[in-house]
């Protein structure tokens, strides 16, 4: 309950379900910070988020671009778009059926019209995504890859390939006549991830799929996604952020810490090794555009856009900057406040 850090700021105090608050360490060894106090509050609905922008309440809040619109009337604030090196999917549970199939995982990803989503979750503001990696990573993004094609017609043929015949009441059904349906969680308290969800829902049931929305609070969202060797859900809708580096072995290889949903390819694992040996830049450039080539055409999940950030801020907050990864020594040395 008191942690003890090297940074700018000293914990103060934590009040479960409410906020964290930190002050100034004046003895810290680059100097003051700029701010004597930082305070994260904890929101679970967007809606109280917006509500306290307006009113001042809070200098400062990631919104979604509905949210934008809805507040760009209110004078005390003001807003920074942030292309960010992560991307917005519908995760699969690789472990599970029927995402064991991959001929299903592309059927999925056909059947959505991702374009349309885009358009509901930043207003068309973003890049479709082909994979983890968002063009944020410069040349380790391979910009070869396209992205999957919403395409109806091609989903229902991959389906029928892989033996789904339609049953009585239209869902599809396999060869032994199991149905084919699953459940797709989504966190509770967004309403643009929740709309993103219900439209995949229907989209897919177009094709003959039962989807059964499960919208879960945030604790029982990461309690239920967040496990190892795969989170205890069928899909969900989540985001995957890159570090600077492109190294990804936590998520994509066999294993790893943060892969949630049960991924696995021994190339990729071979190659995630090999990644993080090379120093060589060139080699390192082809080893994770190869990468992405194997997680392209495996489709563990269904990608839908690389990510932006919109950051509602109080105007008396200025020169705020980009942040890679909201790297907290900014708040010391660029941030001021009247």
């Amino acid at each position: 309950q008191k942690p003890i850090g090297t940074g700018p700021f000293r914990w103060k105090e934590a009040v479960k379900g409410s906020h964290i608050a930190l002050e100034a360490f004046p003895d810290y060894y680059g100097g003051a910070p700029k701010l004597k106090t930082l305070v994260f509050k904890v929101i679970p609905d967007i809606n109280t988020v917006v509500a306290q922008l307006r009113t001042g309440e809070l200098d400062m809040a990631v919104v979604e671009d509905v949210h934008r619109e809805t507040l760009v009337s209110t004078t005390h604030l003001g807003f920074k778009v942030t292309h960010l090196p992560s991307t917005f999917c519908i995760a699969f549970n690789n472990s599970r059926w029927p995402f064991t199939d991959r001929s299903v995982r592309h059927a999925l990803i056909h059947g959505l019209n991702r374009e349309l989503m885009v358009q509901w979750l930043v207003k068309g503001d973003a890049p479709l995504a082909t994979g983890p990696y968002a063009k944020a990573f410069g040349p380790f993004y391979n910009a070869a890859l396209k992205p999957y094609a919403y395409d109806p017609a091609r989903a229902r043929a991959l389906l029928a390939e892989a033996g789904f015949k339609p049953g009585s009441d239209g869902v599809l059904a396999s060869k032994d006549g199991k149905r084919l349906g699953f459940e797709l969680m989504v966190d509770k308290g967004n309403p643009v991830r929740e709309q993103v969800a219900l439209y995949a829902q229907q989209a897919w049931k177009q094709l003959g799929i039962d989807v059964k929305l499960k919208v879960e609070e945030w604790s029982v969202y990461i309690k239920r996604g967040n496990q190892i060797p795969a989170g205890d859900y069928d899909a969900r809708t989540t985001w995957r952020i890159t570090p600077p580096d492109p190294d990804k072995t936590a998520e994509y290889t066999t294993g790893g810490i943060n892969n949630h949903y049960a991924y696995a390819n021994p190339d990729v694992d071979r190659l995630m090794a090999e990644g993080r040996t090379v120093t060589d830049q060139a080699k390192r450039v082809a080893i994770y555009h190869r990468i992405q080539e194997i997680i392209y055409q495996d489709a563990p999940h269904a990608w839908i856009n690389n990510q932006t950030e919109i950051l509602a801020m109080n105007k008396r907050v200025r020169d705020f900057p980009d942040l890679g990864i909201r790297d907290a020594l900014q708040w010391m040395h660029v941030v001021s406040a009247q």
